[in-house]
């Protein structure tokens, strides 16, 4: 099994708007293969909000992390 991680997902699972048939193409084939991918698909971004309602259907479980303070981040 492969694991794949998609950092900035929302490049590939932006809302579709009518004007802009290129991105609305890119979302709907996107969407469309992940629907027949085995493995397991780590999404990352900080837009989620921008994200195709579409892509929240194929989305098994979603995680949320606050922003870290400064002590965490140092920690991490």
């Amino acid at each position: 099994d492969i694991i794949l991680l998609l950092d900035k997902a929302d490049v590939f699972l932006e809302k579709r708007v009518p004007k802009d048939m290129i991105c609305n193409s890119v979302v709907l084939v996107f969407l469309r293969t992940i629907e027949y991918y085995q493995g397991i698909i780590l999404f990352t971004t900080n837009r989620v909000s921008n994200f195709d309602p579409a892509a929240f259907f194929k989305i098994y479980l979603k995680v949320k992390y606050n922003n870290l303070k400064s002590q965490a981040r140092r920690e991490v």
